[in-house]
């Protein structure tokens, strides 16, 4: 039996059906956030930030915080 929250997994519930066409550039941008968090990094650590910038710039910083000291191949 699986006893996982669905709520839990909500974040994963996205599809491209749902992208916002008809919005402006930023709640466009907000979407693909949402797809690029989800990404796998090397030992799911997710270590990096996004912000939008402007309408038409994401910027990616590293979250150091959740680096791991040393990666492995």
């Amino acid at each position: 039996m699986d006893n996982r929250n669905d709520d839990a997994y909500s974040q994963w519930n996205i599809t491209e059906k749902e992208f916002p066409i008809e919005c402006n550039n930023y709640k466009k941008l907000k979407y693909l956030i949402n797809y690029a968090i989800l990404a796998s990094s090397g030992h799911n650590t997710q270590p990096w930030i996004f912000s939008i910038a402007d309408d038409n710039t994401i910027e990616i910083y590293a979250d150091r915080t959740r680096a791991l000291p040393v990666g492995s191949l």
